[in-house]
């Protein structure tokens, strides 16, 4: 459905902001950093800090490092999107995870 949506209108903000998201969750990092920085396919944030949360959570999929993941799941509090839905990043998904996501999300969301 997705797809004939943004045959038709790719350049729709909802077209924009889930092409986004699933390169950024579950696609290729570089891939989503560059949607994220071309203006033409740039998402629909609210400003420049949500781009930098995003850029670490791109930063910790690339790496694998167990410090980057802490750095992104701490920078997006927004482990609440993550908890709520529960859709969670591939590097917490891995057969070894670098880190516990969930344990990591627990304790920043306090």
């Amino acid at each position: 459905m997705l797809a004939r949506f943004a045959r038709f209108h790719p350049d729709h903000v909802s077209v924009r902001r889930v092409r986004f998201e699933m390169e950024a969750f579950t696609g290729a990092p570089d891939a989503a950093a560059a949607l994220l920085q071309d203006p033409a396919t740039a998402p629909p944030l609210t400003d420049s800090a949500v781009a930098a949360v995003f850029e670490q959570l791109l930063k910790a999929r690339r790496s694998g490092a167990a410090e980057d993941a802490k750095r992104a799941i701490a920078a997006f509090k927004a482990v609440r999107y993550w908890r709520l839905r529960d859709r969670w990043p591939d590097f917490c998904s891995r057969q070894s995870p670098v880190v516990d996501c969930r344990a990591e999300a627990a304790r920043v969301a306090g």
